[in-house]
């Protein structure tokens, strides 16, 4: 699950079905189109895979070729922020956002 830092905003958004690794790459987009929308050109993303974020930030090699548009896609629109980062944090030390990963869990696909 991923955490938005932009005036520490929040948001749940059921996903329906897929891998961790899907549901976390579909949670990171959503939360980039979200920050774009408000016109956030800073922006600071927390995850707690660290496995993504590696792949985030590009220091570990991707070879998922399913999975590959859609981290393009990310790294595609991260481009559109003044400045863009991630870091890891674990869920143990992170309870808002495994909170929200509880929550978003109960929700329908494309529900808000």
């Amino acid at each position: 699950m991923f955490l938005l830092e932009a005036h520490y905003s929040q948001i749940n958004l059921g996903l329906g079905g897929g891998t961790n690794n899907e549901t976390e790459f579909m949670v990171c987009k959503s939360l980039i189109l979200y920050a774009l929308e408000k016109g956030v050109t800073h922006l600071q993303v927390f995850g707690d895979s660290l496995l993504v974020i590696n792949w985030l930030i590009q220091s570990q090699i991707f070879r998922n070729t399913k999975l590959q548009p859609l981290l393009d896609e990310i790294l595609r629109l991260k481009l559109m922020f003044t400045s863009f980062s991630c870091a890891h944090i674990y869920r143990e030390q992170n309870q808002i956002t495994d909170c929200l990963s509880k929550e978003a869990l109960q929700l329908d696909h494309g529900h808000w």
